[in-house]
């Protein structure tokens, strides 16, 4: 399946309740290995969704987490259930077409992650997407 417009295909299906599966403990354990503790250093979530992963680097890893989804119904349920004292940077926006904030700089040892929905994959410019996710990621790889 190929979705031609990311924002139009996701927004009604957040809007309607539509849920999906969070980490299990298995992912957020190769999450941990591979990405190791955060130390307050950035990340990048894109296709946050209800940002539950976001929440999971930022918190569980300490990461800080700016997050980014096109639809306006999944960041609004992120943002529903963010702490609102401390929690990652929720922002509309879609990674065929802009650049996030925090991914305007080139890649330093300072911004190690990058995570990328698994949506991802039925974007008609998926290449795309993925070379944006890359911006952000430390220039020696995972």
């Amino acid at each position: 399946m190929t979705i031609t417009n990311p924002a139009d295909y996701w927004g009604p299906l957040w809007a309607s309740g539509r849920r999906y599966r969070s980490l299990g403990p298995e992912e957020q354990q190769l999450t941990r290995r591979f990405l190791g503790a955060g130390r307050s250093r950035p990340a990048l979530d894109i296709g946050c969704g209800d940002g539950a992963v976001a929440r999971y680097l930022h918190a569980d890893l300490g990461y800080r987490t700016t997050a980014i989804d096109c639809s306006s119904a999944a960041l609004k349920i992120a943002q529903a259930e963010q702490d609102a004292n401390d929690g990652p940077v929720f922002q509309q926006l879609d990674i065929e077409t802009a650049t996030p904030a925090c991914s305007r700089t080139p890649a330093t040892p300072s911004s190690p992650a990058a995570w990328c929905s698994p949506s991802s994959r039925t974007s008609p410019r998926s290449s795309t997407a993925f070379d944006a996710s890359s911006r952000p990621a430390e220039p020696s790889g995972w």
